[in-house]
């Protein structure tokens, strides 16, 4: 239970710097020793990258990508940070995670729902964050075969 205590209070401690987009305070807390993915869903507290994507704090991506974050993580609600950057309308942090290799082609599972991250976009209906991940999504190519 001690171990599940300190997890929370490591996640809790980075959430708010990385929700304001206090880049300083979080640079004291991962030299501190904290962990670039403190979690802690029974606490509903989210890794400090999910919380930066969720309300757009481009420089708290950029920092936390920088310091080794995982740009593929899943949260707890089965989102992982490019689908909050998409829900929050963030360009410039839908484009930061591309670039550090956040899966354009992420499924989220839940309730029932299959959802795609330009399948959140076109919800979204942001045209520059549309063409974006159009943009990163590999292009399929067809393979033609020889006729009879």
């Amino acid at each position: 239970m001690h171990h599940v205590e300190q997890s929370g209070l490591a996640c809790a401690r980075l959430a708010g710097p990385a929700a304001s987009g206090d880049t300083m305070q979080l640079g004291f807390l991962l030299a501190e020793g904290l962990s670039i993915e403190s979690e802690e869903p029974g606490l509903d507290c989210e890794a400090p990258l999910m919380v930066a994507a969720r309300t757009g704090q481009v420089d708290a991506v950029a920092f936390l990508l920088r310091r080794g974050a995982d740009p593929n993580q899943v949260a707890p609600d089965g989102e992982t940070a490019l689908m909050k950057a998409v829900r929050a309308r963030s360009l410039g942090a839908v484009r930061l995670l591309i670039a550090h290799g956040a899966d354009p082609q992420a499924i989220e599972h839940s309730g029932g729902l299959v959802k795609s991250v330009m399948g959140m976009a076109l919800e979204v209906g942001d045209t520059a964050i549309i063409g974006t991940l159009g943009r990163a999504i590999p292009q399929r190519t067809s393979v033609q075969g020889s006729r009879p």
